[in-house]
């Protein structure tokens, strides 16, 4: 018959395996101590290993892989219930320490937004104004935002609201469960969700390393919740390309209005990468942001000339000088102020 000690001891060979194959260095005896600990403090918990073994020893050969340790003092992470199954469950420290470690970014936080607060939102490469009083009435929780500063010294800032948050939580096996992080730790686990998504926007310095965040992001996706984005097709990824070099700049501030934030921050870092030489990354990203910018004040003028325009021959003018997607563009931001 199965007892606890045997099923964790059956992960031992995989455990090990995994953890030389991703250099985690983490030791199988003192996770399998951690592992015991936790899950025999739960009747619940202790129930689900007994029942589905499989699950258990599956678990404890993910954290082998991805190398972040039970201890409860860290809290990087954890056994849960899912569905019947024991999973390995990784805290949003935990995602950020994987983060740090992989090269990825410098440092990450991560924010809960309340309706009390005064939040201003500056732009995916800026840190927004975030202004709370933690001693006071904060109202609902309205959605949560991650910064991140990359080690070219940018800041990354990823934003999601409630609807977004719900629909991820809706995915999650066994969400609305008594046992789900979900329902036990939301904050938490939108805080986690929110860094999946930025995460995707994130660049390995060392891409010679073992990918260990990937890895920890693919295993919590299994069974909490997928975040789905739309990628950046490669006419998207040409049309980018045309408009930067043909200085169209108010095409490409229109153009990336259309994208979701993910896909701004991921266009721009392929072109990039792939265009810095010879003046370097940080002196192309600061052009891109100056042909944003300039892009964005002719829209604001465009749109300033048409409404002031007293006759149609010279709105047909001005109106013949801007491509359907500008035009369509302004005259959403016209409509915007009436």
């Amino acid at each position: 018959m199965n007892n606890l000690a045997t099923i964790i001891e059956s992960s031992k060979t995989s455990f090990i395996d995994k953890a030389d194959k991703m250099q985690t260095g983490l030791e199988y005896s003192v996770e399998a101590s951690f592992a015991a600990q936790s899950i025999s403090k739960n009747k619940h918990v202790y129930d689900v290993a007994l029942k589905n073994p499989k699950s258990l020893k599956n678990a404890m050969t993910n954290l082998g892989a991805i190398g972040l340790s039970l201890n409860p003092a860290e809290a990087y992470a954890y056994l849960v219930p899912r569905d019947g199954a024991i999973c390995l469950d990784i805290s949003y420290r935990g995602l950020v320490k994987l983060a740090t470690d992989c090269g990825f970014i410098k440092w990450c936080q991560a924010e809960i937004v309340y309706v009390n607060d005064t939040f201003e939102f500056m732009g995916v490469g800026e840190k927004p104004t975030h202004k709370a009083n933690p001693f006071g009435d904060r109202g609902n929780m309205i959605g949560v935002y991650c910064v991140a500063k990359t080690h070219d010294g940018d800041f990354l800032t990823t934003t999601m609201d409630m609807d977004e948050i719900k629909k991820i939580q809706a995915s999650s096996k066994g969400a609305t469960s008594k046992y789900s992080p979900w329902v036990n730790y939301f904050q938490e686990m939108s805080k986690k969700a929110v860094i999946k998504r930025a995460s995707k926007t994130w660049s390995r310095t060392n891409v010679s390393a073992p990918d260990t965040l990937r890895e920890a992001i693919s295993v919590v996706n299994s069974h909490e919740g997928s975040d789905f984005q739309p990628a950046v097709s490669k006419e998207q990824t040409d049309y980018y390309a045309q408009l930067i070099k043909g200085n169209n700049n108010l095409g490409l501030y229109v153009f990336v209005q259309g994208l979701e934030i993910e896909q701004q921050i991921s266009i721009e870092s392929d072109y990039v990468s792939a265009n810095a030489e010879p003046r370097g990354k940080m002196k192309l990203k600061a052009e891109i942001k100056d042909r944003k910018n300039n892009g964005r004040e002719m829209a604001e003028q465009y749109a300033c000339e048409i409404i002031e325009a007293t006759e149609q021959t010279a709105i047909d003018e001005l109106e013949a000088e801007l491509s359907a997607d500008e035009l369509n563009f302004i005259n959403q931001r016209i409509e915007a102020t009436k």
